[in-house]
């Protein structure tokens, strides 16, 4: 008899197979965090556009599994005067 996934592992294997597709995360220059959010600071726009398709990929993820972000908007990228900030869960 086959054994029926749990819903946890069909999101994860979902998460996974977005995660294998997408370049590598870059290497932030800052790190903000806060109690349902982080932000962190990328040095170029190309940067923050790639951390913020893995941002959404998480928030994905997480929404799936009941997580909450408050008012806040994970993926949404800023300029900032040292860069430019990439909202993550």
């Amino acid at each position: 008899m086959k054994t029926r996934k749990s819903y946890e592992d069909i999101v994860y294997d979902r998460y996974s197979a977005a995660k294998a597709v997408l370049p590598s995360l870059p290497q932030e220059t800052g790190y903000r965090g806060g109690c349902k959010v982080c932000w962190k600071t990328y040095a170029t726009e190309e940067q923050a556009k790639v951390a913020s398709l893995h941002a959404i990929a998480e928030a994905i993820y997480n929404a799936d599994l009941g997580y909450d972000f408050g008012f806040c908007s994970p993926g949404s990228i800023d300029k900032v005067v040292d860069g430019y900030e990439v909202c993550f869960p």
